[in-house]
């Protein structure tokens, strides 16, 4: 019974030391557990923050493309309007340029006609002083043909007159080779038409008369 009890007593203390290691084991377990637990949640806080940094980066690395796809789109949007720009200067440089020809070309031609008409005015000042010079020629020599014809007419009536006397051939021929006194060539007469008067004496002696009267002239 003494065995026994001593058998009794020391199976309940290898089942206490057995419990107790047991139960240091298992807080070692909790423990260690725990800490495993603790550790899994820290990484899946962790791995939960990392995939929203990942989120994140993905979504601004996305911003960033779609920011650079809009500027590379501003980009080429602002050199095709530089390409436009630059077209439109360098032809309205070429419009200024052909329009400063244009200019150029007209002021010439402007200057041309400007010559052209002080050409024409000369030319016209210049014919009209010909008309007018043409004009007084025409009124002196009108002048001087009713002057001529004056003095023809004046010459006839004198030789109508001489040739009612009678005279001889030679006398008549000597009389028309005669000078008319008072009459210049110019046309202008000096002496004034005399009539003649009765006649008195006989023919004979009136013809002497007028011969030696015109020998004295």
């Amino acid at each position: 019974m003494k065995a026994a009890l001593i058998s009794l007593v020391v199976l309940l203390i290898g089942s206490l030391a057995t419990s107790g290691y047991l139960l240091l084991e298992h807080k070692n377990s909790t423990t260690i557990i725990q800490g495993s637990q603790n550790e899994i949640e820290s990484l899946k806080k962790k791995t939960l923050a990392a995939s929203e940094s990942k989120i994140k980066a993905e979504k601004i690395n996305l911003d960033l493309k779609d920011n650079l796809d809009n500027a590379n789109k501003e980009v080429a949007t602002v050199t095709s309007d530089l390409t436009a720009i630059r077209a439109a200067l360098k032809e309205s440089d070429e419009t200024v340029i052909a329009a400063q020809s244009q200019a150029a070309k007209l002021k010439s031609q402007l200057a041309d006609a400007e010559a052209g008409i002080k050409s024409l005015e000369k030319k016209t000042i210049k014919i009209q002083q010909e008309r007018d010079s043409l004009r007084s020629i025409t009124e002196e020599q009108k002048n001087a043909l009713a002057q001529r014809e004056k003095n023809v007419k004046i010459l006839t009536d004198k030789l109508k007159r001489y040739s009612t006397i009678d005279l001889t051939p030679e006398e008549t021929r000597t009389l028309k080779q005669k000078k008319p006194a008072g009459i210049e060539f110019s046309g202008v007469i000096n002496e004034k038409l005399i009539r003649p008067g009765k006649i008195s004496k006989p023919i004979k002696n009136s013809k002497k008369l007028i011969l030696n009267n015109d020998n004295e002239k």
